[in-house]
């Protein structure tokens, strides 16, 4: 009788020890934190962004999702606030309306010692790609070029060595209804390349 509930008490002491070990590093060291300003892009094509990241050694920690570059400097803020991160990513969604401001990375450099990746939607609006442009200028900000992998929206393009390819050897990485399963890897694969 004492031998049919060892066996499962073990397996569950196992388990809970493996929970541990696996989430230890973001509960016990924020330096491999990454804080995430993402917008609706990015935090649809969560699950490959966190899963990229934690396989290279890092936690990640999401804001609530930022509409326009607008809304990036109160949520970085806010997500920095007490904490002490490895980097920040952002990739808010696109907004002609908005008139994005370098006071936004004046503001990381106060945080500390952070690294800062910009991710560089192929579709952003002119005003965008300049403040992107000059962001990209300074040497504590690394822009992550998305449109290299993911080439123009509905276009095909050559399958890279992760993809899950097609006998034709090319896919579709976004499309009019946003980034599809290799977009997604593909992003949080140059995500986690802007980090390291």
């Amino acid at each position: 009788m004492r031998n049919r509930f060892a066996r499962p008490a073990i397996a569950g002491i196992l388990v809970v020890a493996v929970a541990v070990w696996w989430w230890w590093p973001g509960l016990a060291d924020r330096s491999t934190t990454v804080l995430i300003v993402g917008g609706e892009r990015l935090a649809e094509g969560r699950e490959p962004v966190d899963r990229r990241l934690r396989e290279n050694g890092f936690t990640t920690e999401w804001t609530p999702v930022a509409m326009s570059w607008c809304d990036v400097a109160d949520l970085l803020t806010d997500g920095l606030d007490g904490g002490s991160f490895r980097a920040a990513v952002l990739a808010p969604s696109s907004d002609d309306t908005c008139v994005p401001d370098t006071d936004l990375v004046d503001a990381v450099r106060d945080a500390g010692d952070l690294r800062l990746a910009v991710v560089d939607w192929p579709d952003t609006s002119p005003v965008e790609r300049e403040f992107v442009v000059r962001l990209g200028s300074r040497s504590d900000v690394e822009v992550v070029d998305i449109g290299r992998l993911l080439g123009d929206t509905g276009s095909e393009v050559d399958c890279l060595w992760w993809d899950d390819c097609p006998n034709s050897g090319r896919i579709v990485a976004w499309d009019a209804d946003g980034l599809t399963e290799s977009g997604n890897q593909r992003v949080a694969r140059m995500i986690v390349a802007a980090v390291r």
